[in-house]
């Protein structure tokens, strides 16, 4: 077999010879996505507490993401015991801020007395404009 030798696509080449490299723009994933919404991402115990306190005070029944490859905003339906909801809501009321616009829609349900709240929740990123 003769020596063939391969070379980078031209874009490929192209774009590096410009800068750009697959790791040049930092943190990607869940972890841009936390930078985003939060300013800078959380530790992992502050997201290991964060998920116990959750697990304790509500259910997530559904959430979504919108925005691809930038997230956007995220939704999230949640499930909340009444004595829990009060806390809950003031939490996320509280996250509001120029940078990150929430919209809290709750539902009470349960008759004759009160059983529970569903919430949906959206959370939007800010574009400087």
């Amino acid at each position: 077999m003769s020596g063939v030798e391969c070379s980078r696509p031209s874009g490929v080449a192209d774009r590096e010879a410009q800068g750009y490299s697959m790791n040049a723009h930092g943190a990607r994933g869940s972890t841009e996505l936390l930078t985003r919404l939060f300013d800078a991402a959380p530790s992992d115990a502050d997201l290991q507490e964060a998920l116990k306190v959750a697990r304790e005070e509500y259910r997530v029944l559904r959430w979504w993401k919108l925005g691809q490859p930038a997230v956007d905003a995220i939704k999230v339906k949640l499930d909340i015991p009444q004595e829990k909801a009060g806390g809950v809501l003031t939490d996320l009321v509280q996250m509001h801020s120029e940078k990150l616009q929430v919209t809290v829609n709750a539902f009470p349900y349960g008759l004759p007395a009160l059983d529970g709240v569903l919430v949906d929740v959206t959370m939007e990123r800010q574009v400087a404009g």
